[in-house]
């Protein structure tokens, strides 16, 4: 009798650790999620302009490799994922008017080229947080994105109407925050180990950048371009395949907003 009270409570830490896991996820996500702030265009007369940015839903596909811990804690398994994406279609814009004395008017646009995830999570059965679906597994996982972003920005100056037009570029690497989640759904098995089909969902925060653009035809004047901060949020479809009792490749592919 006092090892079968034993398996109840071990079941029962099981299912609420699982389901608290579940719940901070939401939590930090909806926190992330609020954190988003307009971008901005300045002119050094000074005068300054928000710039909202569009939300283009633009593509993401790539592969993935996660590495499981030798040991698990019960039912739960903890991981490690990495791999590499690239993004099309994905081109955000906003335009501005009559800016400063020059009168400059144009569009700045902001992009991805490309992602690095660095996530550790765990892993558990569905069974744990009371979705009894068999071969179905959770997975809770935080860390970052390391992402290839580009901005740009065009204007012409209505004061120098035959004049130059003004542009500039840059590109950088961000490290951004990120948490997510998976439910991930064994298909059938190859030479003894999981093939697994599922949606995940990733939030990744994204801090502003700032880059300059000197004016083509005052020399006095430079604009400056500020991204602001934005929420990406990923839902990806994932086929992962086992090749050890450890690790496991994956394809991914799917929408960034």
């Amino acid at each position: 009798m006092l090892a079968s009270s034993r398996r109840r409570v071990a079941l029962l830490s099981g299912r609420n650790s699982g389901f608290g896991g579940v719940c901070a996820v939401l939590a930090v996500t909806a926190t992330l999620c609020g954190c988003s702030k307009n971008g901005d265009f300045f002119a050094t007369d000074p005068e300054h302009r928000s710039l909202k940015f569009s939300d283009t839903t633009g593509g993401e596909a790539g592969g993935t490799v996660t590495v499981y811990a030798n040991q698990s804690f019960g039912s739960v398994r903890p991981f490690f994922r990495t791999g590499i994406s690239g993004d099309f279609s994905n081109d955000r814009s906003a335009s501005f008017q009559n800016v400063s004395i020059p009168k400059a008017s144009g569009t700045a646009t902001l992009s991805q080229s490309w992602s690095v995830p660095v996530l550790a999570g765990v892993a558990f059965p569905t069974s744990d947080i009371g979705l009894n679906i068999p071969k179905l597994t959770a997975q809770i996982y935080g860390g970052a994105e390391i992402s290839g972003r580009k901005a740009k920005v065009n204007l012409t100056e209505g004061l120098a109407p035959a004049g130059a037009a003004t542009s500039a570029s840059d590109s950088w690497t961000s490290v951004d925050p990120a948490i997510g989640g998976a439910l991930l759904y064994e298909v059938s098995r190859w030479a003894g180990q999981p093939i697994n089909i599922g949606p995940s969902v990733t939030v990744a925060w994204m801090g502003s950048h700032s880059f300059a653009a000197p004016s083509a035809n005052f020399p006095t004047e430079t604009y400056i371009v500020s991204t602001g901060n934005r929420t990406d949020t990923r839902v990806m479809l994932n086929l992962n395949f086992g090749i050890s009792p450890t690790t496991e490749v994956g394809l991914a592919g799917g929408a960034v907003w």
